[in-house]
């Protein structure tokens, strides 16, 4: 039996308002779109070519078909949800993440589920603040208009991390929100938000500086960007209590980095690391820094911040996926070229090719960051 064809447009132009009107509800479904697409892009992927047969490169969590989102640094956070920190080795590894997969473990019993499930609701957060964000920033009023500049992070050439087994979706919901209520002059959620960002990540501390910063130019009173500063610091301080009352080492966060590569190179082999994404990024970060620093300060301090990564690690590791938090940087492509959707649309089609490979050796277990 045939469907009425107004009916269905009629469907289909309610749905399209709904999606407008409800931020919610958008970011649950151009979240959902990410998922489904990158999730069998993997899955089709894997069936054809051969996995990596580094044993850290490609793990198999029970019998889940959904192990290839859990490759290389999603192995420790699982290790650390169920087993917890066992060794200080493993304390480079920030806690937010691996309690709250802990947390919902209790409830599901399948610990790789649990880890994408929480990394999947944080993806729909983020691109929900992410909306906000571009809304408040760039003056847009539907959310349809905000398609183009989302996809610039959703499809970041690293941005596949958002939906694997990685901290990178439910730092980039705490850093986004952060940022959003900084701008908003909502300096007590402001400093939440920080917390549970120092909380998760290392780099949460530049965005308790980024929303001091914001906090600043938005005239708030230093009293309150002092508070913000000290409860965001307060995840991180927290943090390295708990290190010193089981390890007594406190800084075992940082200390412990060389047994993943940091602080073990000579400045001379920076060059010799260096790869095609690395010089890519460094370029953009530069740009956007220069592009910010007249229109808004802080976020031109904030994008300087990560080229410092590679100078204070002596490497690159992790360098790309870092970079995903550099949302200015997606800011400065989109305001700098939304008059010319030709070149929008060029630079969507790259990113999304560079995206897909990423993608394709992070889930053949060939790449970590």
């Amino acid at each position: 039996m045939s469907q009425d064809p107004n009916k269905i447009q009629i469907a289909i132009s309610k749905f399209e308002r709904i999606l407008n009107k409800h931020d919610s509800i958008f970011a649950l479904v151009v979240s959902l779109a990410l998922i489904i697409s990158g999730t069998f892009i993997g899955w089709y992927n894997n069936k054809v070519v051969p996995f990596s047969t580094n044993p850290i490169g490609h793990i198999t969590i029970g019998n889940s078909r959904l192990s290839f989102l859990a490759n290389w640094d999603g192995a420790d956070y699982i290790s650390i949800a169920t087993h917890g920190y066992k060794t200080v080795e493993m304390s480079s590894f920030f806690p937010l993440y691996p309690f709250l997969v802990h947390v919902v473990y209790i409830f599901v019993g399948n610990p790789l589920l649990s880890a994408l499930l929480v990394s999947w609701v944080a993806l729909v957060g983020a691109v929900y603040f992410y909306v906000k964000i571009l809304k408040q920033i760039f003056t847009i009023k539907t959310n349809k208009t905000t398609i183009v500049p989302l996809l610039f992070f959703l499809l970041f050439p690293s941005a596949i991390f958002l939906i694997a087994a990685y901290t990178e979706s439910l730092f980039a919901l705490f850093a986004l929100a952060t940022i959003y209520y900084a701008l908003n002059r909502k300096y007590l959620l402001t400093s939440l938000f920080g917390l549970l960002c120092t909380a998760t990540h290392l780099n949460g501390v530049f965005v308790v500086i980024l929303a001091a910063m914001i906090l600043c130019e938005e005239k708030v009173k230093l009293s309150r960007i002092v508070i913000s500063l000290v409860v965001g610091s307060l995840g991180i301080i927290g943090y390295a209590t708990y290190l010193y009352n089981k390890f007594n080492s406190p800084l075992g966060f940082i200390l412990t980095q060389k047994s993943h590569g940091w602080f073990s190179h000579a400045y001379t082999e920076l060059s010799s690391q260096i790869n095609f994404f690395n010089i890519v990024f460094m370029f953009l970060l530069v740009v956007s820094s220069i592009y910010w620093w007249k229109r808004r300060k802080s976020f031109s301090i904030y994008c300087l911040m990560f080229l410092a990564i590679p100078l204070i690690g002596h490497q690159f590791g992790g360098f790309n996926r870092y970079v995903l938090m550099a949302f200015p940087l997606q800011f400065m492509i989109y305001d700098k070229f939304k008059k010319n959707p030709a070149i929008l649309t060029l630079i969507l089609c790259v990113s999304t090719v560079l995206w897909t490979f990423t993608a394709l050796q992070f889930m053949g277990g060939y790449t970590g960051s």
